[in-house]
Parts: C-alpha cells; structure tokens; sequence
C-alpha cells in the first residue's frame, strides 16, 4: 500500500487527512518564546483569535530530517511504501528535508516538491490518491504528479502583502506599492515562487478580478475538484465570495478548508484561496 506524506502547509486538517487515509506532519508556528504545532497544538481559529491579539509576529520553522524520518520508518514497519509530498522548495526547506531522510532510509521513498503552497500542494495530493486508486505503483504515481505541477493553479485574495513582506516571500517593493495605492491583491504562483497575479480596488470587485485570471488560465479541469480555503474571514464573507466567483467547490463533497496557522502566518488575516487543476491537453 502506498501512504502519502505530506506537510501541514496544504492546509489539509488532521481529521480530514484520517478520512483520506494520509499522514499530515505538522510546522512549527512560533509566537516569541511560545512554539505551537500546526493543526494539532494550534487549531486555525485560535491562530487567528492569537495573531489579532498578539503584537508578536508569527514565525514558521520547517519539518526537519529527524520527523521526517520517523514518518517513513513508522509506515515502512506497517508494509507501506511511501509518497511524500512537500510545500515548494523556493518557500520551505521541508523537501530538503525530506530529501535528507530519504537518503537514510531502509526503504525507497519518492519525494515530490508540489512547485505550490497551500491548497495547490493539496490539489496534488487529491491527484495522488485518484492515481493510487487506479493501481498505479509507486515510482509512475510520482512521475505524474511531477508532470502535473505546471497545471496547478492557486489564487489568493488578501487584506494585505504586509505578512508576506515581513516573512520575505514577497518583494518590498512590491508590498509598498500595493499599500500605497490600496489595493486588494490577489496572488498565485509562478515557478515555485510566491507572486502578484491581480489587484482589485476593494472586496467588492475581486470576484470579477478573479474570474477573469481563472479564464486567462483556461478554467478548472472538470474531472478534478476546485478547492476552496478561508483564513481569518467571516464565514458568510467567504460564503459570498465563492458564490460570486461562480465555481463548483469540490465536486464531489462540496466542502472548504480553513487556511492554517503555517499559512496564515505568511498571508495574515482575511485571505480567501481557490485551488484546481487546469485543463491538460
């Protein structure tokens, strides 16, 4: 049997990952002295309650070699072979890492680097268990979602660049300009790489920005599903905004993701995200 891998920063929740039968390993999110783990010490509503009351800024810390290491040797004594998939390698350390470990581990592990973030590195995941339904084995699982990271889109509205600025994921440059002409930005990304893809003058008209980046792209493969994710955003905010973008979320079950503390520390509070797979030739 073959068990996926993967990091906290898909923001994949830990009962949803026992449903699908994956294994989540949580980052590390750190307010000055106090150390939390991702989904499992620090749920994403107490992040986000923390980050507004808290004059402290987050810090994230990558998943070392020693964790992962454990992982695979855990599912290695059940039988398993494993998949691990892991948060772009231009944004995180977590594929060196998992590299590392695999280097000393006692059986062959693929690790995959998802080049996305967020609900992009759990579009590959979902990609990843549709192959292993079909029976395919290991090593051409891998291939193909290695193949199909270029198809992964990933749109983000955000309040701010200001978190993406403090953690150097973004230019400064670009984060001033954006404050100084009050914009809303959207961003995506571009080679691994975090990036600006839109801007809207305010909420109100982000759907139509939107809307028309997903048709630039091409729109949302119809046999895979479009996921959706909110950070620290009212419910029915979010509620509207999907409406408005016009997209079927999740084909079959028609459920949204809460974007967690390692996440949020970097997109602060009020992003909204959308995920999918583009159309492949």
């Amino acid at each position: 049997m073959i068990k996926i891998i993967v990091d906290s920063g898909c923001d994949i929740s830990q009962e949803k990952a026992k449903k699908l039968g994956i294994k989540v390993l949580p980052l590390e999110v750190a307010f000055g002295e106090e150390r939390y783990l991702d989904g499992v010490t620090l749920t994403g509503e107490a992040f986000y309650k923390k980050l507004g009351a808290s004059s402290l800024s987050p810090k994230t810390s990558q998943i070392n070699a020693y964790a992962y290491g454990q992982a695979f040797e855990e599912e290695f004594s059940q039988g398993n072979e494993v998949l691990c998939i892991t948060l772009s390698s231009k944004l995180s350390g977590c594929y060196q890492s998992a590299n590392l470990a695999k280097s000393s581990a006692s059986m062959p592990v693929e690790v995959v680097d998802s080049l996305n973030v967020s609900l992009g590195e759990a579009s590959l995941v979902y990609a990843a268990l549709s192959y292993i339904d079909k029976g395919l084995d290991l090593k051409t699982v891998a291939e193909k979602l290695r193949a199909l990271t270029g198809r992964v889109k990933v749109f983000a509205l955000l309040d701010t660049l200001e978190f993406l600025r403090r953690s150097g994921r973004i230019s400064k440059a670009v984060a001033f300009l954006g404050e100084a002409l009050g914009f809303k930005p959207i961003v995506t990304t571009k080679e691994g790489a975090v990036c600006l893809a839109g801007k809207s003058l305010g909420r109100k008209s982000a759907p139509i920005v939107l809307k028309r980046l997903i048709e630039k792209c091409g729109g949302p493969d119809e046999e895979s599903p479009v996921l959706a994710a909110f950070g620290g955003a009212p419910k029915e905010d979010f509620s509207l905004f999907l409406k408005q973008i016009g997209l079927k979320i999740l084909n079959k079950e028609n459920t949204s993701y809460q974007i967690g503390a390692a996440i949020g520390s970097h997109v602060g509070p009020g992003a909204m995200e959308i995920a999918f797979l583009t159309k492949g030739d």
